[in-house]
């Protein structure tokens, strides 16, 4: 019992060390206002929470045309996908004929990366979407003063399509 004791003793101690360095714990959040002076300040790096670590899960995968039939879908007035670089292959999951005539509006969060931007824009017309609007994504603050960071080199657009009516 007393090695565990001094063992437990031990782990706190090196878990109070790693903090005292600036380390984050999994679920705790980060502000400004608890940096030490001149913590990221001047372009220096701020420790990034466990919790933006990646982590891989396995789960069952079906197309969007599955989903409508499941479901028995006559309609979707909006279609809004975040799929962190998937994007083109979930639209590829809609069946041509049968599920894109389905789909009124579409709103899509898409990574331009090898060209994928102009291959989905190419993707809605041949779906009939003619109202196609494309804004890029870029770093801003909101009116309560939070600021919204997306680098670059995301490539990060919106876009926004629409059928005729």
């Amino acid at each position: 019992n007393t090695n565990s004791s001094n063992s437990n003793s031990n782990n706190n101690n090196s878990k109070e060390e790693e903090k005292e360095a600036g380390e984050v714990e999994e679920g705790e959040s980060v502000s400004t206002e608890s940096l030490q002076e001149g913590e990221g300040e001047g372009g220096e790096e701020l420790p990034v929470p466990k919790s933006h670590e990646s982590m891989s899960y396995r789960c069952e995968v079906r197309t969007l045309s599955t989903i409508i039939r499941e479901n028995r879908l006559s309609r979707i007035d909006l279609l809004k996908i975040d799929v962190e670089g998937d994007e083109e292959n979930v639209l590829l999951g809609l069946h041509p004929s049968e599920d894109w005539p389905l789909i009124k509006q579409v709103v899509i969060e898409v990574h331009d990366l090898d060209g994928r931007l102009d291959r989905i824009r190419k993707l809605l017309v041949r779906a009939g979407f003619s109202n196609i609007v494309v804004d890029r994504e870029r770093s801003t603050t909101s009116e309560d003063g939070y600021y919204r960071c997306v680098p670059d080199s995301l490539k990060l657009y919106m876009v926004k399509a629409a059928r005729e009516t």
